[in-house]
């Protein structure tokens, strides 16, 4: 599983109780979490190795927790055609502008078909690797956050299409797995 650069919100609980913690790292396993459990001896991290002479060696009789520090955290969701739409953010490359940019995305359309036509008038294409979109308006689009990269400044006060393209891996999903 491929987990985006963002780093998730870590969760921590302490577990006295050593079936209790295995059942929520069963259930925590089922979800897709990333798991990490910290064994204690009355709030001290356990030892199980000492350092040496400049080496790791092994605690004969290391002490037994009592009890354990369960952290764990949820990958954020890889973005594919399925999702890109719902909470990513990313910046977009221009292909085309204003009559260039319809033709081109006809073309498009005639290639791979029309994937989703938006009732504000955008229109989306996918492929394996990512999203053509043909649309005036750019920012912040329903839940996205999606900006175009050199916006032209002279456009700032006319309405123009654009039609640009991001890859999917371009596109980070700030929804994490557990909020699926």
């Amino acid at each position: 599983m491929n987990i985006q650069k963002k780093a998730p919100k870590e969760y921590k609980r302490l577990h006295k109780n050593e079936k209790a913690l295995n059942s929520h790292v069963e259930r925590l396993k089922n979800r897709n979490a990333d798991i990490q459990i910290i064994p204690l001896f009355n709030g001290k991290k356990v030892k199980t190795f000492e350092e040496k002479e400049g080496m790791k060696v092994r605690i004969k009789n290391p002490q037994k927790p009592n009890e354990w520090e369960l952290r764990y955290s949820f990958p954020f969701v890889n973005v594919n055609a399925e999702n890109y739409h719902i909470k990513t953010t990313g910046t977009w490359k221009i292909i085309a502008v204003r009559n260039n940019a319809t033709k081109k995305f006809k073309e498009l359309i005639a290639k791979h078909g029309l994937n989703y036509n938006s009732s504000s008038g955008s229109k989306y294409v996918t492929t394996k690797i990512g999203i053509y979109r043909y649309s005036d308006h750019w920012g912040s689009v329903a839940s996205c956050n999606w900006r175009i990269e050199n916006y032209p400044k002279w456009l700032d006060k006319q309405k123009a299409y654009f039609l640009a393209f991001i890859k999917y891996t371009d596109l980070k999903s700030s929804k994490r797995l557990d909020e699926i």
